[in-house]
């Protein structure tokens, strides 16, 4: 099949990166120009991503992965998760586990400081720590750290995390939105308002944050040196743009009003590859498309009209509409780049005789809403959906929100069908995992908690054998196929695109997110 073969390219060509990022760390760009030429100082990046956070407290995000594009110039983490699957030392330098694996310590960096002058050490790890797992606070994070028992300070270098349970999961919450570190003094003293003025231990501090833009300039007392020893980083700022529109941010790089872009559409890559100021930046990331049901109300509590709908897509042609050869239909949630990925979790088939009976027996003849995020290709996979529907007799009107209102629509229930997506894999499948369907999950667009769902879920999150969390991850992914929670579409490869003039630009693990601390401009291109 031809869209399995591309995809298998793909996915080999992406192995072969990672053999390489094992080698020289995160997935960089213009690594090898890097370390031939000595790096320029100066100059500010103008980048672009799709979609704007809707708060620049870490521990609010809505979007866990994709809003590190713009937390990672301010914040950092205790440790990171590189693409090979090493962890990097940030603001921790050492760790270890005890035996029983219930008990991690963390050496941490000294002489670092927030950029409030104000110094990073255990009792700020505790405080952070503490106030992401803080039941009075509505954040995504303290459902990650359920199995952390305590936080406790040994001396000001040194801090030890107990658990209920042993687990090889919780070092990828240290490698996310809950292992990053802010400064105590700032969110005491600025309440409410830290939210637009963050303040971390990261190579830029923030200027400014208006709609559609967040402003940043280097931090001079920045504690990271590169491999020469020298001051890093290297430019003087990154300015942020939010805009949803591929083509628009296209437009940008070629006229060099911007050099990085987010993610292009798989139309535009021999168009960018053949231009001479531009270039591609392979990732080892997905974007997963789905939709998910709001199976706690009407009409979508019906089963048999959740089992029409299914049936009525088109995945092969829906993929191949979208990414061309490129695409890949889904299976379930955690896409093929991931190490849990099991090709016997097969996508639903293509049956529309069997969607009509569906359809009949579940005695709706209503019209569906679908709520869609404003940003390309989401509109064109709601139209080809639509269409797709109404060849079996469904009617589908597409509601076109901005991602805030989206989300907020979608999470309390408003949402009859949400058509969403997720660059992935995560740091570790339990943070894709248990925010969508897990105990208390942040995002539970499917509006269930289905117990058995979050057994297969508790078990993995606790047991050590890759393979065994593998079994379990792919059980509870076939519950959800079998109940129709949710409708697995398609994946497609995460390209970016830049202009070539941009160097030393580092990829994460966890949603691909940008890292500019080594990050400069070679005026020579």
């Amino acid at each position: 099949m031809m869209l399995h073969n591309a995809y298998e390219s793909y996915k080999q060509s992406f192995v072969a990166k990672l053999r390489l990022a094992a080698a020289v760390g995160l997935l960089s760009l213009g690594a090898a120009t890097a370390f031939a030429q000595e790096p320029a100082r100066g100059g500010t990046v103008t980048a672009m991503w799709a979609a704007e956070p809707a708060s620049l407290d870490p521990l609010y995000t809505n979007s866990p992965g994709g809003d590190s594009v713009t937390y990672n110039l301010f914040a950092e983490r205790l440790v990171n998760i590189l693409p090979s699957g090493e962890i990097q030392p940030v603001l921790a330098t050492e760790w270890k586990w005890s035996d029983d694996r219930r008990s991690l310590t963390f050496k941490l960096r000294e002489n670092v400081t927030f950029t409030d002058g104000t110094p990073f050490n255990a009792d700020a790890v505790k405080f952070n720590i503490e106030r992401a797992r803080d039941p009075n606070l509505p954040t995504q994070s303290k459902q990650y750290l359920s199995n952390l028992d305590q936080v406790n300070i040994i001396d000001p270098s040194n801090v030890e995390f107990t658990f209920k349970d042993p687990s090889v999961a919780m070092m990828a919450v240290f490698a996310s939105e809950p292992g990053v570190m802010l400064s105590p003094t700032a969110i005491k003293a600025a309440g409410e308002d830290f939210a637009r003025q963050p303040v971390g231990t990261g190579p830029f501090k923030v200027v400014s944050w208006t709609s559609g833009r967040v402003d940043t300039t280097r931090n001079e007392t920045y504690w990271g040196k590169d491999k020469a020893g020298a001051q890093l980083p290297y430019l003087d700022g990154v300015v942020i743009r939010y805009i949803p529109s591929t083509a628009v941010r296209l437009v940008e790089l070629q006229s060099g009003s911007a050099q990085l872009g987010d993610a292009v559409l798989e139309k535009d890559f021999q168009r960018i590859g053949d231009d001479p100021a531009l270039k591609l930046v392979d990732t080892h990331m997905a974007i997963d498309h789905f939709a998910s049901f709001n199976s706690a109300a009407a009409p979508f509590d019906n089963a048999e009209l959740r089992k029409a709908v299914s049936l009525g897509l088109d995945r092969v042609a829906l993929a191949k509409a979208i990414s061309g050869e490129y695409g890949e239909p889904l299976g379930g949630i955690l896409p093929p780049t991931s190490w849990t990925y099991d090709p016997n979790l097969k996508p639903v088939a293509y049956d529309p005789e069997a969607a009509k009976k569906a359809y009949a027996a579940s005695g709706f003849n209503g019209v569906i809403s679908m709520a869609i995020i404003q940003r390309d290709p989401d509109t064109q996979v709601a139209q080809i959906m639509q269409a797709m529907l109404k060849q079996v007799g469904i009617e589908v009107k597409i509601d076109v929100l901005d991602r805030s209102a989206w989300v907020d629509f979608s999470l309390h229930g408003n949402a009859q069908l949400s058509l969403g997506r997720s660059t992935l894999p995560d740091v570790d499948p339990d943070i894709t995992m248990t925010s969508y369907y897990g105990r208390g999950a942040a995002r539970n667009y499917i509006r269930v908690a289905d117990p058995k769902v979050q057994e297969l879920l508790d078990k993995a999150r606790l047991e050590t054998s890759q393979d065994v969390r593998r079994d379990l991850y792919n059980q509870a992914q076939q519950v959800l196929v079998d109940n129709q929670y949710q409708l697995f579409l398609f994946a497609r490869p995460v390209k970016y695109a830049a202009r070539k003039e941009l160097e030393g630009l580092q990829l994460e693990l966890g949603g691909g997110a940008w890292v500019f601390k080594e990050a400069w401009l070679n005026t020579a291109k």
